[in-house]
Formats: structure tokens, C-alpha cells, sequence
């Protein structure tokens, strides 16, 4: 994204609505992601190379009410 990182984009998207659901992909070690203001407790982070398995459970987490038990697959 030109101009914007992804943390920043979380943050602006953030004051406009609250409890967005946020899922970053990235390569980066953990500790990179850390100093670039990313928090895994906060947002889930899907590890690249990922398969489509799991980036279809990712997003179904992301998206799902707070406290619905994860489904298989």
C-alpha cells in the first residue's frame, strides 16, 4: 500500500469502527513484526507460505462473535 503500512491502516480504520477485525500476512520474524507495531494479541497473523486451508480458518476466526469455539477445517 503506498504512502500507509498496515498498523497504520489498522489504526485509522480502528477510530472510525471499533472491534474491526484484522488478519495481517506476512513473512516477517516475530520480532520484526513487533517493531513495526504489530501485536499479535491484538490481530491474528497468518504466517507466509500458507496453504488456502488456512487462510480460510484464519479468516473464519477473524470474523467469527468473540467466544465461538473454532471449527474444524
Amino acid at each position: 500500500m503506498p504512502d500507509v503500512t498496515g498498523p497504520e491502516l489498522v489504526g485509522r480504520l480502528s477510530e472510525l469502527r471499533d472491534e474491526i477485525p484484522v488478519l495481517f500476512m506476512s513473512g516477517y520474524a516475530d520480532s520484526q513484526l513487533l517493531s513495526r507495531g504489530v501485536s499479535e494479541e491484538a490481530v491474528g497473523v497468518l504466517r507466509k507460505q500458507f496453504t488456502s486451508h488456512e487462510l480460510i480458518r484464519m479468516v473464519r476466526e477473524a470474523l467469527s462473535p468473540p467466544g465461538t469455539p473454532n471449527l474444524p477445517g
